[in-house]
């Protein structure tokens, strides 16, 4: 039998040169003119009993696209013979990083230099792997995010950023209570001497990382998972990294003035950090044991939601096509009975597609006694708690923006009162009830 083992590596994955953003929708002349906090690749490669070694990476990037993640794998097989199954890359999800899907040549260099380095991480953290022991705990954040979804007294549902009718009335109540669950994996380390090693701390929570942007903003940031992470080393003398969780429908609250937030949002990392202080030397022990893996390719069936409506569609998107999203634009939309020029554009951009469904790959891990799941959407946080209730393990992690990106994974009450998410996704509704329950069903196969 193997030992137990955890290694870790971070490697600095900053441009020298200033580069276009993602997030926000935002446009190829979006490109960061300076760096808040650096971005990073994470890997921690773990070993269990079994001798088999499951990597677990993450970076600071908004979205993993499948053809990325397919190429690292390659990599990864060529070089460390790690199946790909075993391989496990996902993002932080920040709004203020590289947006690797533009066809521009520095950004195809950025790119090939990422899976170098990425490569360089993961041999880096097998080469660091020693003993370990494994504690969890949860912890409850206080107002640290929310559902942005909500109700406003004149009857309409919208969002922080997303306005039917274009109206302000005041809001009422959120549509939902939101998950403020933080997860947390600690790996005790060992040097050969039995003497102690730095720990490796596993962060997963959910909560959307715009702090630091905006569409009109050119910082380059990791964003809240960069502060947290900061701020839990120098706490602990320990080596973190965060993995989000399923955040499609979160964002922060508000508790520093947006006018503040590009210089003051390290706050944000301080304040989680104290959540993770309460509970970091009191944290429960749980049995070493095997990895685990399984993972399979799931079909998702394409939204064909208001292609009744096709003919308004086109009509805003040519008007949009030649002037812009300018208010003349969302007015057509609304006259059109769309809640904006993108949730028109969306549908004809989805009747576009000739398939029914496509496929999508879902992987669980077993690490121990814990329980891991991935969907690569953007998972709203109610599909992530009730995969966790119905876990057979007792305590486990629920993961979106992992091995690909293929756009929001809205649930069906989300389809039910409308908003941006489910106007704009190629997921047709029941896809999340259906992913929650295909995941739940793979747990139970390697419990």
């Amino acid at each position: 039998m193997s030992e137990f083992k955890v290694g870790f590596s971070k490697v600095n994955i900053t441009p020298d040169i200033p580069l276009p953003l993602g997030g926000y929708g935002s446009e190829k002349n979006r490109v960061f003119d300076r760096v808040l906090n650096e971005i990073y690749f994470t890997a921690i490669a773990i070993t269990g009993e079994n001798g088999k070694t499951l990597l677990l990476c993450t970076y600071d990037m908004s979205l993993v696209r499948d053809i990325l993640y397919d190429e690292f794998a390659k990599r990864i097989k060529e070089e460390l013979g790690i199946e790909k199954e075993y391989f496990h890359l996902s993002s932080t999800h920040t709004h203020s990083s590289v947006a690797l899907w533009y066809d521009d040549e520095k950004v195809e260099k950025y790119r090939k230099d990422l899976i170098e380095k990425g490569i360089k991480a993961c041999k880096l953290a097998i080469a660091d792997q020693k003993r370990a022991e494994i504690y969890v705990a949860e912890t409850k954040t206080d107002r640290l995010t929310f559902v942005r979804h909500y109700m406003r007294e004149d009857g309409n549902v919208t969002t922080d950023n997303y306005n039917p009718g274009g109206t302000t009335a005041t809001i009422v109540k959120h549509l939902t209570e939101p998950d403020e669950t933080m997860r947390l994996i600690k790996f005790k380390r060992f040097n050969t001497d039995d003497s102690e090693a730095k720990d490796v701390l596993i962060i997963n929570y959910q909560v959307h990382n715009h702090m630091t942007g905006g569409g009109k903003k050119k910082d380059l940031a990791a964003d809240i998972p960069g502060s947290i992470r900061d701020y839990v080393e120098s706490s602990h003398n320990c080596l973190a990294a965060y993995f989000q969780g399923c955040a499609g429908n979160l964002n922060e609250k508000s508790r520093i003035p947006s006018e503040n937030r590009t210089t003051n949002y390290l706050e944000y990392g301080r304040l989680f950090a104290e959540y993770i202080n309460d509970v970091y030397d009191n944290m429960t022990k749980m049995p070493t044991g095997d990895i685990i893996v399984k993972r399979e390719m799931f079909p998702i069936t394409i939204n064909r939601a208001e292609e009744d409506r096709l003919e308004d569609a086109k009509r805003v998107v040519a008007y949009r096509t030649e002037h812009g999203v300018d208010d003349e634009c969302k007015k057509l939309a609304i006259e059109c009975g769309f809640h904006s020029p993108y949730h028109a554009t969306a549908v004809v951009i989805r009747s576009a597609i000739k398939e029914k469904e496509y496929s999508v790959p879902l992987n669980v891990y077993r690490i121990g006694d814990i329980g891991w799941t991935t969907a690569p959407f953007e998972v709203f946080d109610q599909t992530g708690v009730e995969i966790r209730k119905a876990s057979p393990f007792p305590f486990t992690v629920t993961q979106g923006y992992t091995d690909g990106g293929y756009s929001y994974l809205p649930t069906e009450i989300a389809f039910e009162y409308g908003c941006y998410e489910a106007d704009i996704t190629k997921n047709a509704k029941g896809s999340a009830e259906r992913v929650g329950e295909k995941l739940v069903e793979m747990l139970n196969k390697i419990k």
